[in-house]
């Protein structure tokens, strides 16, 4: 009745597969090896025990699993006991290499090994995961208490080393040469790495069918394959071969390699990084570069001192395998380049290939690689490999050159101290005493229906939010930024199907005409208008102004503006005793130098560095530190004092519209604290991992935000402006945490990020926050923001709005291509598909893909 493994009873035949018996087959198997390795035997002894190893298959074919075990292990210890192990590694001495003929001998020295050592590691695997289970995983804690894996690791690694030196002592006794020691140690060493890496990352980790786990563990049997056929050639003729490799040039094509990597990971792509975004950057252009350079000037002088140390033919082979790597590195880098998109801090905006594509790449970069080092070999080119090595580096150091001369050389040494505010500050946060006040607070990726779980944890805000009408089930247009915004600034007539029926103007033009719209008709009401959002780019306000009936209105192009209220922040912190913690030069070093060899290594493997945006190498925390201190703070100061920043006077009445992207990655707040930190929920490894549903780190910014906007209330009421001012808060998508989503509909049935924010608070409306069923679609936004002040021929009035919120009204949302548009295209790509919603967006049958 006892289990063991996949055997259900030890008292009974196994049946392993599909009712076959396997144990006494492999019984019989080792029994038949054993026989033929013992070398005393005649043919006479062979065959009859042949005879009576097929008897015993017959006999015990059915008996008691534990028996077989116990038989079968007994014959494979007999097996390698019969094995003439210094027989099997000394090999054949066969004059010149190339002539050597791989003989049938060759072969059974060569499969006996990948035999023994396959089999070896299978049991000892075995018998680790049985004790894991049985006995580690249960007290693991307990036991790392008393000794580290790291000094489990070094036992390990002594009783393997111990291993290969009782082994060398057999290979000095037989007289080898020096150079077939040197061949040997080589084969041992890489066979103590694997060893000690499948202990390491398939029986501690137990996850040997991970891809990330199965493709190391691939790349190590098949270097293992490769030293055991090694293993069958005698020293002088590896050495002949190793030294052809090179053509006598070892020393220069290892060192051109070593410079042309060291100038390519550590000065030619940093710059690159650089100059795409120096804002990001704290450091100078030339602190950063040569903070990532001082890891490869390190790995060169350590080289140059260790290489003379190094064996000839160790060097020709090394030299070898570093030309090889660069080629490769070279084609995945400027040849098969695969384009990830922006990267937000630490997220790649798109997602990764599969797998099954990368390994494709992964085929035609090596066999374009193994192409130019066999016609190197072969036709006598490697010093002109050398040669294209060296002139390609001087190459990437001329354009690291030019990417310092085209960068702004500000002083990155502190944010400014100043308090001073900025000059547009005044207009910004004036009010009118007398006149209507119009706020539009767009909320960048803020989801949905968090407020209802914000609203269970707090009901103090229930009453805070004084006159507030909430709508849970209202629909985004588009599932990013620049899918979603048109809509909110035109209404209806700017979803991105809508706009791609007008194929004749680019997509900056339409987002310039959509974000004319609320200007041009507060401006003809005589209202001081304000207008900050996110643009596609810097010439967007060429377009817009063009569009823009008056001069009057102000308009803050991308939430930049922002950064100038950062001081105002570090001064309250610094009064409140909040630290902030900023950025680790050293780990951004790191993750430049990480970014770097993402460009370079194989594609298979670069979702194992990248693994989601936790990058390896512990660089995360310290690059989400500059994140909060160049994007983070920015959106936390302007949002979190605006009721500080408030100024009234009778002139006329005023239109906000300010963007803000707190709610958006990355998030920093704390639950009940407004010291940011770099991981607010520490039990989850990253900020993209669902917790019910939602990303916690994420919830928590939300709630500070609409704390935020009930202190803004408390101080608009303070002022006496509270009843002549309209607020509505929107936001453009959600962020895949949606929990009623999740909870309710097939994440198949859409795609993208549907659920956005709508909450409205009308003139003189008072009294709890309400929430409503109607059905909303942030394309609403423009109608509930000038209803009773203008009429336009496009928006809903608030009573038709009402009239369209029933279980008839039909909303539309656009699925979206991973790559955003530049603006100069003129088509959105819908590949997401687009969708119509009829009643309920949380109900999957409501659903309707109809393009």
């Amino acid at each position: 009745g006892v289990s063991f493994f996949g055997i259900k009873d030890l008292s009974k035949p196994d049946a392993l597969l599909a009712g076959i018996n396997i144990l006494p087959i492999l019984m019989t198997f080792f029994n038949i090896l054993a026989t033929l390795t013992t070398k005393k035997f005649t043919k006479r002894e062979r065959v009859q025990a042949f005879v009576i190893a097929a008897l015993f298959l017959v006999m015990l074919y059915n008996a008691p699993s534990a028996l077989l075990i116990y038989w079968t292990t007994n014959n494979f210890i007999m097996l390698l006991k019969n094995i003439d192990i210094s027989g099997i590694i000394s090999g054949e001495k066969i004059s010149g290499f190339m002539n050597y003929r791989f003989e049938s001998e060759g072969w059974k020295k060569f499969f006996i090994n990948t035999f023994i050592f396959l089999s070896s590691l299978c049991i000892l695997g075995s018998l680790l995961l049985k004790f894991y289970d049985t006995f580690a995983n249960k007290y693991f804690w307990q036991l790392s208490e008393i000794i580290g894996l790291h000094q489990v690791y070094s036992a390990a690694f002594i009783l393997t080393f111990i291993f290969v030196w009782m082994l060398y002592t057999r290979f000095l006794a037989n007289g080898f040469t020096i150079s077939e020691l040197t061949a040997k140690t080589f084969y041992f060493a890489l066979s103590t790495i694997l060893v000690l890496c499948y202990i390491k990352y398939v029986l501690f980790s137990l996850e040997l069918f991970s891809r990330r786990n199965a493709l190391i563990y691939s790349v190590m049997l098949f270097a293992y394959g490769v030293f055991a056929f090694i293993l069958t050639i005698s020293g002088r003729n590896l050495f002949s071969f190793a030294s052809r490799l090179t053509n006598g040039r070892k020393n220069s094509l290892f060192f051109s390699s070593l410079i042309f990597c060291v100038i390519f990971i550590c000065v030619f792509y940093p710059s690159l990084l650089y100059l795409t975004d120096p804002d990001f950057f704290l450091d100078s252009f030339i602190d950063t570069v040569t903070g990532v350079s001082t890891y490869g000037m390190t790995l060169l002088f350590a080289l140059i001192l260790i290489w003379p140390l190094i064996p000839e033919l160790l060097q020709n082979i090394f030299a070898f395998i570093a030309a090889f790597l660069v080629c490769t590195a070279f084609i995945n880098s400027f040849v098969l380049t695969e384009s990830y998109g922006n990267i937000n801090a630490l997220q790649i905006n798109t997602t990764m290939m599969t797998f099954k594509r990368a390994i494709i790449r992964d085929i035609i970069s090596l066999a374009i690689t193994c192409i130019i080092m066999i016609l190197c070999v072969w036709r006598k080119y490697i010093k002109h490999l050398i040669t294209a090595f060296i002139l390609i580096s001087f190459a990437m150091c001329g354009v690291s050159v030019y990417c310092y001369f085209n960068i702004r050389h500000d002083n990155k040494s502190q944010i400014a101290e100043s308090i001073n505010f900025p000059d547009y500050h005044n207009r910004l946060w004036r009010f009118s005493r007398t006149g209507q006040n119009v706020i539009c607070l767009f909320l960048d990726g803020f989801t949905g229906d968090h407020v209802i779980k914000i609203l269970a944890q707090h009901p103090e805000l229930v009453k805070d939010l004084d006159g507030f009408i909430y709508f849970p089930d209202t629909l985004a247009t588009g599932s990013a930024t620049f899918y979603s915004t048109p809509s909110i600034y035109g209404g209806s007539n700017y979803k991105p199907s809508i706009l791609n029926e007008r194929p004749d103007i680019t997509i900056r033009e339409k987002y310039s005409e959509a974000f004319s719209i609320l200007p041009n008709i507060f401006t003809s009401k005589d209202y001081d208008v304000i207008m900050t959002a996110p643009m596609l780019s810097a010439n967007d306000a060429n377009y817009i102004n063009k569009l823009i009936h008056t001069e009057s209105v102000m308009t803050l192009g991308s939430h930049e503006w922002q950064a100038d209220y950062v001081p105002y922040w570090l001064d309250w912190a610094g009064k409140n005793n909040i630290p902030l913690a900023m950025k680790d030069s050293n780990d951004i070093s790191k993750f430049l130098l990480i970014l770097s060899l993402f460009r370079s290594i194989p594609f298979s493997i670069r979702e194992t560095l990248y693994n989601n945006g936790n990058w390896t190498w512990g660089v995360s925390n310290q690059v989400l530190k500059m994140t909060l201190a160049k994007s983070f703070l920015p959106d936390l100061a302007s949002l979190q004092f605006m009721g500080d920043f408030i100024q009234v006077d009778d002139d006329k009445p005023a239109f906000k519209f300010i963007y803000n992207s707190l709610s958006h990655p990355l998030w920093f707040m704390q639950p009940d604290s407004l010291q940011p930190v770099t991981d607010p929920y520490p039990l989850t490894e990253g900020q993209f991992i669902l917790v019910d549903g939602l990303f916690p780190e994420h919830l928590y910014t939300e709630t500070h935000i609409l704390r935020f906007l009930a202190d803004f209330v408390k101080s608009l009421k303070s002022k006496g402006i509270y009843d002549n001012t309209r607020i509505i808060l929107v936001s453009d998508h959600d962020f895949g945490d949606s929990w009623q989503l999740n909870q309710n509909l097939n994440r198949d049935n859409y795609n993208g990020c549907p659920n956005a924010l709508l909450m409205f608070k009308d003139f003189d409306s008072h009294g709890d926050l309400i929430t409503s069923d109607s059905f909303m679609s942030i394309e609403d936004t423009p109608a509930l923001l000038i209803t009773g002040i203008a009429k336009h021929e496009v928006f809903y009035t608030l009573d038709e709005l009402k009239n369209l919120s029933s279980s008839d009204r039909i909303r539309i949302f656009c699925g979206r291509s991973i790559v955003p548009p530049n603006g100069n295209e003129k088509l959105f790509n819908l590949d997401g598909g687009v969708y119509q919603v009829k009643g309920s967006m949380f109900k999957p049958e409501n659903w309707t893909r109809i393009q």
